[in-house]
């Protein structure tokens, strides 16, 4: 083990239980789980909920499919005799997926957890993820992501969240779970980072309201919270299941401190494309960190104009104006965790 990952494994459970306590009772937790996970984060995770919040049942937020597959491979048991069996975790993907071949990947997550709920902000991810359904003979949960001002994934609360959640809770196999807000730091832009939107749970359940009293059956407020602004999401997440881990934070944090390959190259996918002039790419798959320094190689026109980790924003021009959910998209200067 490195150095800094013996500093990471250091931080162990009391670093966020401080933390957690700060959410109101009825704001549910669901803890986010690295790209890179210890073998002991599952555990300490789960053994914390049995504690402290005995009547919640345990979630893991992954970022994609690629992240929820080692979570599910964390949960199985050794050959040992004595090794416990323990129930795997209901997982929730940050990522839908965008492609013909994620849908064994999902159908293969389905089948192997209790629940699976995936955010998604267009009806290709509600196709893809049906077929996913049909091939696992399970149910897919889903949570209908929506645009707070930061330009990454969802759609514009309103109209176009309406017409998404309906088309959603048509599609065979899906059940329509609620809607997914992020109201974390938002983008970095020009080396600054945008402040949380204070007024995003709010939104969220206003737009929830509407859906249910257009008879859609969606129940959940999931938010997305960064650790730094925990604090200002304290006051306002009652009632709502907050998605937060500072051992991401942590991951994140080492990974951009440690010297490192920073002039990798990755390909990575368009996520989202929620207008002409700009999409959404992931990496989240790539196990690694998008920075100040990555560049986009291909295709021409792309160019990334604010990111967040695992997510950046690419405006378009030229031949990039092309590109669709599930393009692919080189980058330089990709910064891969150690």
């Amino acid at each position: 083990m490195t150095q800094p990952e013996q500093q990471l494994a250091g931080t162990g459970e009391a670093q966020w239980v401080t933390s957690v306590q700060q959410l109101p009772a009825t704001a549910a937790w669901i803890p986010e789980i690295p790209a890179k996970p210890f073998p002991n984060d599952l555990t300490e995770l789960r053994d914390y909920l049995r504690r402290q919040r005995p009547h919640q049942s345990f979630e893991i937020c992954c970022e994609d499919t690629s992240a929820a597959t080692r979570v599910v491979s964390m949960n199985r048991p050794s050959n040992r005799p004595d090794s416990p069996a323990t129930t795997p975790p209901a997982l929730l993907l940050r990522t839908p997926p965008t492609a013909e071949l994620d849908v064994p990947l999902v159908a293969a997550l389905a089948s192997a957890v209790p629940q699976l709920t995936v955010a998604v902000d267009h009806f290709l991810h509600g196709e893809l993820l049906s077929r996913a359904a049909n091939m696992a003979g399970r149910v897919i949960a889903v949570l209908t992501a929506l645009d707070t001002g930061h330009q990454l994934m969802g759609v514009h609360p309103g109209p176009d969240c309406d017409a998404l959640s309906r088309a959603l809770a048509r599609q065979p196999g899906l059940r329509l779970r609620g809607l997914f807000a992020d109201m974390g730091p938002g983008l970095a832009e020009g080396g600054a980072r945008k402040r949380p939107c204070e007024r995003v749970p709010d939104l969220a359940r206003s737009c929830l309201r509407q859906l249910q009293s257009g008879g859609l059956p969606g129940t959940d407020v999931v938010l997305g919270v960064s650790a730094e602004d925990l604090l200002t999401a304290a006051k306002q997440v009652d009632g709502c299941m907050v998605v937060w881990s500072p051992l991401a934070e942590c991951y994140r944090e080492f990974s951009a401190a440690i010297p490192g390959p920073e002039s990798a190259t990755a390909r990575v996918r368009v996520i989202s494309r929620p207008a002409l002039e700009y999409c959404i790419i992931g990496a989240g798959g790539r196990s690694g960190l998008i920075t100040s320094g990555t560049r986009v190689l291909e295709p021409a026109g792309a160019v990334i104009s604010g990111w967040s980790a695992h997510h950046a924003r690419l405006d378009l021009s030229g031949e990039a104006v092309d590109l669709r959910i599930g393009s692919e998209v080189t980058l330089g200067n990709f910064r891969k965790h150690t």
